[in-house]
């Protein structure tokens, strides 16, 4: 897993534990929408898993790429679903897909 994944997977473990939080606390309008919303990010996640090793969902799906000719070495699709985490301090530009 490259490290745009590896970043990606964190902030889905921190969203699903803030999630988790609120919650236990009783805390109105979050729960199983924020949990299901989660886990389709984590299955979409899981199959791009082996993108640009030639076998991997990308490669195969009709969007190949190289990981050797995208920035930051990261599956758009993937690139995509971080970009939200643009914000944070460990996430890197080269990431950005725009």
């Amino acid at each position: 897993m490259n490290s745009l994944a590896a970043f990606y997977r964190a902030r889905l473990d921190e969203d699903e534990a803030g999630v988790r939080d609120c919650i236990e606390s009783g805390e109105p309008n979050v729960g199983g929408f924020d949990l299901a919303d989660i886990a389709a990010k984590r299955r979409i996640l899981a199959r791009h898993a082996q993108c640009g090793s030639g076998i991997g969902y990308c490669d195969d799906g009709g969007h190949a790429w190289d990981e050797d000719d995208v920035p930051g070495g990261g599956c758009p699709d993937v690139a995509d679903l971080a970009r939200p985490y643009a914000s944070h301090p460990d996430y890197r530009a080269d990431w950005s897909p725009e």
